[in-house]
């Protein structure tokens, strides 16, 4: 696992990248786009942790090669195509965590809000819904529980139920202790009840376009329509 993962993350190394270009340049050779680069790593990855899970089956000891591949494939998913084969290793790494693994205490490593979307793309999404309500309510492990009520929680957020998303965030303060996990939950239910419809605005500060300083609060009492945008 250790060994594909290397892999696989250092074609992101941009100091690294721009070593193999340069070289590459010099060499009169024309350097890969960093898609056709990371393709070869990706399926030498999926193979090798796919082989390494099968061989680990039915053990707790597949859990991480079956998340890993889970993951990559989320990855994936966003950048290229797997080949049928590889398609099918990623959705059976889904059966498993879902199905004979659900129960191990290592189940929480997986759960994150993503995991929703991932599940779409890999025609797991009821089964994958149906697994995360399992382990946020029944689950023997409390910080599995909480890890996954922290991802049906947010994503109920983000689909505007707020309401179920925030009893999901609530409940995360009650079944565990894990500092970071109480952060998370914390930030998610502040930033629903501070940005909440009827509740007042945050201060901000700015300069208009004559070059003029204003704040907010300048212009209480007034209709104000606020226009935030950016480049992503």
């Amino acid at each position: 696992l250790q060994a594909a993962t290397t892999d696989l993350f250092t074609v992101h190394s941009p100091a690294l990248a721009q070593e193999q270009r340069e070289a590459m340049l010099a060499a009169g050779q024309r350097p890969p786009r960093p898609r056709d680069a990371l393709k070869p790593m990706t399926d030498r990855a999926v193979a090798e942790v796919h082989a390494h899970a099968q061989r680990h089956a039915g053990k707790d000891a597949a859990v991480p090669f079956l998340v890993f591949l889970v993951e990559v494939g989320g990855q994936a998913s966003t950048v290229f195509t797997l080949d049928e084969a590889e398609h099918q290793m990623v959705q059976a790494a889904f059966d498993a965590l879902s199905g004979p693994h659900r129960e191990s205490p290592r189940i929480g490593e997986v759960m994150r809000v993503n995991l929703y979307h991932v599940a779409r793309t890999y025609g797991r999404e009821e089964r994958v819904k149906a697994w995360i309500d399992w382990v946020a309510e029944e689950h023997g492990v409390p910080r599995c529980r909480a890890q996954a009520l922290l991802a049906r929680g947010t994503r109920r957020i983000h689909s505007r139920d707020e309401d179920a998303g925030l009893r999901d965030l609530r409940e995360v303060l009650e079944v565990t202790t894990d500092a970071g996990l109480l952060a998370k939950a914390q930030q998610g239910i502040g930033e629903v009840e501070r940005f909440a419809v009827g509740a007042v605005a945050p201060e901000i500060d700015g300069v208009d376009m004559d070059g003029v300083s204003f704040r907010l609060t300048d212009y209480r009492g007034k209709v104000v329509l606020l226009d935030f945008w950016g480049f992503w």
